[in-house]
């Protein structure tokens, strides 16, 4: 075997093995509604706060362990970034906190919706704050997904409040990240950080997680509280090795991993409501992903094949 074989053997190996990586972040991210179904009992800001708590500790070990320390610093150096940062902390927790809350209250499947609907919010933010031109499929794409939530909306006689702000506080959150160009467990780091103190505060003094009775009364619950932190780092570890082993388009496809998970458990295990308006709105919103993947790949190849040609 040739040297350039054993290269391509190896990269070959390599991209599969971040295949996994992504498959495993997002399967992890699909599942997660079944662990914290297990923490009902506990008023979800009170989860919110003690995940914030427990993700920092495992988030230093990450920074120390990859390497990151020098790179930390330098972000804490930067007013801009980390305000920005802060900002993206306000973003992740409230998206955190409406996850719990719809998880809590039997609406796991709009938090599928939500995500469902993200990648065409994501592009909708690109065209309004980044002056991003929208093709024409985009833009039908973005109509359609409208149209469908609207449908839902109305015939539904609710509009789906839940959803929609999950997928707003993530794509800006999303937003805000891609103009701040820090390494992912960095922020994540500054992130969970900047909001410890107020999450300390808010447990020490108001929630009865925190008091001894209860860690005396309830030990099998206070191992799941402190498990939640390793919920929040494992798939985000396996998730930022995936970024860097395969193409962000492979990335692309598997995020509908997390979502398809998380409507089949409202559907099938925690027999949610699937009424005619949400079958609608799913359906469109689907069809919109369809035309959007296709579309995204044509003219992605369209443009691959014009380069050399431009370059000549």
């Amino acid at each position: 075997m040739s040297s350039h074989q054993a290269a391509l053997k190896s990269s070959k190996k390599l991209v599969n093995l971040g295949i996994i990586y992504g498959c495993a972040a997002y399967t992890i991210w699909g599942l997660i509604p079944l662990f914290f179904k297990l923490l009902t009992g506990i008023a979800p800001l009170d989860v919110l706060a003690q995940r914030i708590v427990w993700s920092v500790p495992l988030l230093w070990l990450l920074v120390l362990g990859l390497g990151k320390g020098k790179q930390l610093l330098t972000a804490f150096r930067s007013w801009k970034t980390v305000r920005n940062l802060v900002i993206c902390a306000v973003l992740l927790s409230t998206n955190w906190y409406i996850f719990l809350y719809a998880t809590f209250n039997n609406q796991i499947m709009q938090s599928s919706l939500a995500y469902f609907m993200l990648p065409l919010f994501n592009v909708l933010l690109g065209m309004l704050f980044l002056r991003e031109r929208l093709l024409p499929f985009q833009m039908f794409c973005v109509l359609l997904a409208g149209t469908g939530v609207a449908i839902m909306a109305i015939a539904g006689g609710v509009f789906p409040w839940l959803a929609v702000s999950l997928a707003v506080t993530f794509g800006l959150y999303g937003l805000v990240h891609k103009l701040t160009p820090v390494d992912s467990v960095v922020a994540l780091t500054i992130e969970m950080m900047s909001i410890l103190p107020v999450s300390l505060c808010y447990l020490l003094m108001y929630s009865p997680t925190m008091t001894a009775d209860y860690w005396k009364a309830n030990p099998g619950m206070i191992g799941l509280i402190m498990f939640s932190g390793v919920v929040t780092s494992v798939p985000l570890l396996l998730f930022i090795n995936a970024t860097k082993l395969v193409r962000f388009i492979t990335l692309g496809m598997m995020q509908y991993i997390a979502p398809t998970i998380q409507f089949l458990l409202a559907w099938q295990l925690y027999h949610e409501p699937f009424q005619w308006e949400k079958q609608i709105a799913f359906s469109f919103i689907w069809v919109s992903l369809i035309i959007f993947m296709i579309g995204s790949y044509m003219a992605t190849s369209k443009a691959a094949k014009v380069a050399p040609i431009s370059a000549s």
